[in-house]
């Protein structure tokens, strides 16, 4: 993440703060403004395999909430 990242609590990512600070809100930048590596995607589905059933390629990582089973895809 950069360093003076945007963050917020919903997905607008309206604040910028240093990266320490962004880490404690749920939504952060990930990519530099000028500079796109990653691509997430969320997936608000309870089906964290759905990539797969949609026969889309494996992600590089994907992180899933063993509550409600929604997943985030990160694609390098």
């Amino acid at each position: 993440a950069p360093y003076l990242a945007r963050c917020s609590d919903d997905k607008t990512a309206t604040r910028v703060r240093p990266r320490e600070y962004a880490l404690r809100y749920p939504y952060m930048q990930v990519n530099r403004p000028g500079m796109v590596s990653w691509l997430v995607f969320d997936l608000d589905h309870a089906n964290a395999l759905a990539w797969d059933d949609a026969g889309l390629p494996a992600p590089n990582l994907m992180v899933r909430n063993r509550k409600s089973g929604h997943s985030q895809l990160f694609y390098a």
